[in-house]
């Protein structure tokens, strides 16, 4: 679980509002677990009184999403625990991931009945950008559900700006407030020494959407044009397998593929250390990618897509280079254009550190997270 150091005193214990989490942990690892971890952790740390409802499912990552027996009895077996916790603690506060998908949101609705009847505030937590569409064009029934939870949050928290557009309709504009995602801090990067060709590093779950198959598709014509290239491809595998393992048998890209597999800790701080370019082009809509976050931290130049709120995490031409999804010559032509320039790369891997310092640090979040927190307890 992330730590975070205590910049301050506690508060006194008269002073602890309550807060119920309701969401995943790790394992297995994915953007929302690890920002549950990062919630409960930043919430105790400022003080707050919090109780911590696991929702994950620990079947793997296959499995979110999906209806079978096993996610029905989970989800039944998680909204007992979700009340009885509710009773138990009775907070001030339920911090909820929102769903977006219809089967999920029934599935939320039914998570948070018993604590907003017993008196808890709502806060709605939405980790992508997938939700809008979805009151837009869903089933008549789930749009009613959205509009339901909607009037019962005291706050929406969102990850950029143009992501509260999620909420039209479902929330009060001024209940809808920003809180970007932050990471805990690895340091400044070393010195990255060249090397004979480049090392490129795709560091997120082997998901079709988040474009790791295009990666591999492009490694041919990159091998063409960058003679020594590396590419590393680290994460858990979800699907896309049988086509990913053809890619590789060919020896036109094998020969300049690692499968890594899945990466934490110093092993992951390593492979950061080592790259000289970060790829990630996803095509599914994203959140706030805690991969790209990463990436900056490490100092870092990006090549990503338009996908979701990710125009607005990086810094188009100072930090990023933004292509076309599912397109692997415009990936091609934008690594290749950073291999050739090691000057650029290096001006843009300082304009990431520098972005992740102002914006996306452990502390910036956590003060922002009790600020709106706090501020939610007050809303009428």
């Amino acid at each position: 679980m992330p730590h975070l150091r205590p910049t301050a005193p506690r508060r006194p214990v008269a002073d602890r509002p309550r807060i119920l989490v309701v969401g995943p942990a790790t394992p297995p690892v994915h953007g929302v677990s690890v920002m549950t971890e990062t919630v409960v952790a930043a919430l105790r740390r400022a003080g707050w009184e919090v109780g911590h409802v696991d929702t994950a499912d620990r079947r793997g990552l296959e499995n979110i999403g999906r209806l079978d027996v096993g996610n029905v009895v989970l989800g039944l077996r998680h909204m007992v625990e979700i009340w009885w916790a509710a009773l138990r603690l009775r907070p001030a506060l339920l911090l909820l991931p929102l769903s977006q998908a219809p089967l999920p949101v029934l599935r939320d609705a039914l998570w948070v009945a018993v604590p907003c009847l017993l008196g808890a505030r709502l806060v709605l937590h939405l980790h992508g950008s997938a939700l809008g569409q979805l009151a837009r064009d869903g089933p008549p029934w789930c749009r009613w559900l959205l509009r339901r939870l909607g009037r019962r949050a005291a706050c929406a928290l969102v990850l950029t700006p143009a992501a509260a557009r999620n909420f039209d309709g479902l929330v009060p504009p001024h209940r809808v407030q920003v809180l970007e995602n932050g990471i805990a801090d690895p340091g400044p990067p070393p010195p990255r020494p060249a090397s004979d060709g480049l090392r490129v590093l795709y560091l997120a779950n082997l998901a079709v959407g988040k474009g790791y198959l295009t990666v591999l598709r492009a490694v041919e014509r990159l091998a063409a044009a960058v003679p020594g290239v590396r590419v590393t491809l680290a994460g858990a595998w979800y699907d896309g397998q049988k086509e990913a393992r053809a890619l590789l048998a060919t020896p036109a890209v094998g020969a300049h593929v690692e499968m890594a597999g899945v990466v934490q800790g110093e092993r992951k701080a390593r492979l950061l250390e080592a790259a000289e370019v970060f790829v990630f082009p996803p095509g599914q809509p994203e959140g706030q990618p805690l991969v790209l976050l990463e990436a900056m931290a490490a100092g870092l130049p990006i090549v990503t897509t338009r996908s979701g709120s990710i125009p607005e995490t990086v810094a188009e031409g100072e930090n990023a280079l933004l292509v076309p999804a599912d397109d692997p010559a415009a990936l091609t032509e934008a690594i290749a254009g950073l291999a050739a320039n090691p000057a650029r790369r290096a001006a843009m891997g300082a304009a990431s550190r520098r972005r992740y310092e102002a914006r996306y640090s452990l502390g910036a979040f956590a003060t922002r997270l009790d600020h709106l927190l706090r501020a939610a307890l007050r809303e009428p």
